[in-house]
């Protein structure tokens, strides 16, 4: 009797055939998870759901997240990896991507806004210098909020730091002892 009968290719054929719904597959990848997890200290754990949040394109928990330059090395090492067509250079507060303008364009257009914790891929075509692709802190990014000029006047940049939501200035700061006197002044010319 000859023996054709292979095991994995069986438990492979009869996993492919049973129809699971979303939940169900859900909730066999949360227990193999589980089971790994359990044997994972706590650093290999913050770079395990980094990893997976990562794959599944969604931002990992802040506080799993070390926001310090090694959080950036890391993320340039991984983005050299992943990226061989793109030269990735950290600095000390930000990943700059550099390559031919259709790969920076194309990196740019599938990654521009993705969040890693604090920072943000940020992609822009500049007319000077073409593409750009970077991964800044994202409260550092412009996103067209107009800057108030001298000129706008007193009003606009106290109506404008109250929508920041920002406090008044303190009673005896040099800020306020001018606004008081441009108000004065406002009040002596009417």
């Amino acid at each position: 009797m000859q023996n054709n009968f292979d095991v994995h290719k069986w438990k492979l054929d009869t996993l492919l055939q049973e129809s699971r719904t979303g939940a169900e597959a859900a909730q066999l990848v949360i227990d193999k998870i589980r089971s790994i997890s359990r044997k994972l200290s706590d650093k290999d754990m913050d770079k395990f759901i980094i990893d997976i949040a990562s794959f599944i394109d969604c931002t990992p928990p802040s506080y799993r997240l070390n926001e310090s330059e090694d959080f950036l090395s890391k993320l340039a090492d991984d983005f050299e990896k992943n990226t061989p067509e793109l030269r990735v250079v950290k600095s000390k507060d930000e990943i700059n991507f550099y390559g031919s303008q259709q790969s920076l364009l194309n990196f740019g257009d599938k990654m521009h806004g993705k969040k890693f914790g604090e920072y943000e891929l940020f992609h822009t075509d500049d007319d000077e210098r073409g593409e750009l692709v970077s991964i800044i802190k994202s409260d550092s990014i412009f996103r067209g909020e107009t800057k108030l000029e001298e000129k706008d006047g007193l009003w606009a940049n106290i109506h404008a730091k109250r929508k920041r939501g920002e406090k008044p200035s303190h009673g005896n700061s040099d800020a306020h002892k001018s606004a008081v006197k441009a108000g004065k002044k406002i009040n002596k010319n009417d």
